[in-house]
């Protein structure tokens, strides 16, 4: 019977999901955390304990959706906080994108219910997802560009989580750079947005073109940097610009290396 006992036990153990009692024990601490309405600080370890979450499989993740939402949902800051953190984590996976789907348009409302109380920058969570943020996130954040009384903070995470989640879309690359024109300030990081996500139609090679010559010279070493990002044949057409920045002594030493760096990709000519 003792043998019988230890064969079956063994069988379990091999059915049974390698994470899943990390999962359990996550979903308990945040259930945990949800019967405490008077919570009044996120422990300093959270971060740590969660973690795990990066690496589970997609349905026991699934599982703890639940409770993050709830937490998101209330109106005490320190379960908003602890939503947060276990969205992060939720977040930084490979196939976030693909998990959080389902649930984007609560998501954009509680996130948005959250800039109005923290810092601006919830929404900026969405920006995380992988390989990239949804395409349906476009119709719900796109009008939020327009919110004339958005802070910076708000408007800079909004288009950084549009151009990565459309980067050629044109109705998005042309309210980004409408944008601009009442925040002038948001030039540098929106060049460096472009960059990193690759956004290469023509509105966007004629907006780095014009940033390669900006008389901010941050703008510059963005816009130098995001060129240095694209593909060769993108390059290309700034070359004569990357060379005569990279040849100018009056330029600042960071720009002009980055300059070259971007021209040696070219190669010789």
């Amino acid at each position: 019977m003792a043998l019988l006992a230890a064969s079956v036990m063994t069988g379990l153990l091999f059915l049974a999901p390698p994470d899943s009692a990390a999962t359990t024990s996550i979903k308990q601490t945040l259930e945990g955390f949800l019967n405490q309405p008077n919570l009044k600080e996120a422990p300093a370890t959270l971060s740590d304990r969660l973690d795990p979450l990066r690496s589970q499989p997609v349905a026991q993740v699934r599982e703890i959706l639940p409770a993050t939402l709830s937490l998101l949902r209330s109106e005490n800051p320190s379960h908003q906080e602890i939503g947060s953190i276990a969205l992060i984590a939720i977040a930084l996976r490979q196939d976030s994108a693909e998990l959080l789907g389902p649930i984007i348009p609560e998501l954009v409302t509680l996130l948005e219910t959250h800039d109005r109380t923290h810092s601006g920058t919830a929404l900026g969570l969405l920006a995380l997802l992988n390989p990239k943020p949804p395409v349906s996130l476009v119709p719900y954040l796109l009008p939020r560009l327009a919110d004339s009384k958005a802070s910076t903070e708000k408007l800079s995470a909004l288009s950084q989580t549009l151009l990565r989640a459309a980067p050629d879309d044109p109705a998005v690359l042309g309210a980004i750079l409408n944008l601009l024109q009442e925040h002038p300030g948001m030039r540098a990081d929106v060049v460096q947005m472009m960059g990193a996500a690759h956004t290469v139609n023509e509105r966007a090679i004629t907006f780095l073109g014009a940033s390669l010559a900006d008389e901010d010279a941050n703008v510059r070493l963005m816009a130098v940097q995001a060129v240095g990002w694209q593909r060769t044949e993108v390059i290309q057409r700034f070359e004569k610009q990357l060379g005569k920045i990279a040849a100018d002594s009056d330029e600042q030493s960071s720009t002009r290396d980055f300059a070259s760096l971007a021209l040696k990709q070219i190669g010789p000519r």
